[in-house]
């Protein structure tokens, strides 16, 4: 993890938030969150990644679908992983 976040943050640095690049370091470290079981860190990552790729290659791009597979697959986790509330709970 420390290594994404390093490439991450050199990304940042010298290409900017928006660059392809550095979308896709964000994409990858929401991924190895994602596999890790860490879904609510992994989805604020994922969500950045789908918004800058939405902003950059349009809703149509390839990455851009991926970013929003991701996005989904991370909701559906969260929801998982979350404990069920019985019909007498609120």
């Amino acid at each position: 993890e420390a290594l994404y976040r390093e490439a991450l943050k050199g990304r940042r640095e010298t290409l900017g938030d928006k660059h392809p690049s550095t979308l896709s370091s964000i994409n990858n470290l929401g991924s190895l969150l994602h596999a890790r079981g860490e879904y609510a860190k992994a989805e604020p990552l994922f969500r950045e990644a789908l918004e800058g790729r939405r902003a950059v290659l349009g809703d149509s791009h390839p990455n851009t679908r991926n970013a929003l597979q991701n996005m989904m697959a991370c909701k559906r986790a969260l929801a998982a992983s979350r404990p069920k509330q019985g019909p007498n709970e609120r």
